[in-house]
């Protein structure tokens, strides 16, 4: 999903303030704005869609394939928007009354290592906190480490590592 789709799949996604952040890579700051989108609109949807399976297809090829059951039930989805352009989301969804379990975190190649993510996770924290969730979780695959540092900043800690064989008959 490319320029005015993506433009017009932001116009129904809502903004609680701006995150502001300068970036790295380049001389002037940039705006770095969270927004709360309905996963259900059409076009934000795609937009999802489209970097859920980025996503996915990044994480293959890390060693595993553990992903939390995140396929039904409610959820909230984040984009993250420079300028005019969405350039990271990040979707979490509810399990039980008070765990939020991110199903992916993506930030678009060109947009990383200047806070995307980081302005992605302080965002849906402080939602959690407001909500009353009293536990964010996620899964990082061995080998992945940005994605595991990310959670790490954020006080995600591993709690468990899970064991597989994959048997061929």
């Amino acid at each position: 999903m490319r320029g005015g789709a993506q433009l017009r799949a932001l116009s129904s996604c809502t903004s609680h303030g701006p995150r502001c952040v300068r970036i790295r890579k380049g001389l002037s700051p940039a705006m770095i704005d969270v927004r709360m989108c309905d996963a259900a609109d059409e076009k934000v949807a795609a937009l999802l869609d489209d970097h859920r399976e980025r996503a996915r297809n990044e994480a293959s090829q890390f060693r595993g394939n553990y992903s939390p059951n995140t396929e039904s039930g409610a959820r909230n989805a984040y984009v993250a928007v420079v300028g005019e352009s969405a350039v990271g989301s990040l979707i979490v969804h509810l399990r039980g009354t008070d765990e939020w379990v991110i199903d992916h975190v993506h930030v678009i190649r060109e947009a990383r290592g200047i806070g995307i993510g980081d302005a992605l996770m302080k965002r849906i924290l402080s939602d959690a906190s407001v909500n009353g969730v009293t536990r964010v979780s996620s899964v990082a695959l061995p080998g992945d480490r940005s994605t595991k540092n990310l959670f790490e900043r954020f006080g995600l800690i591993a709690e468990a590592i899970v064991v597989s064989k994959e048997l061929r008959t």
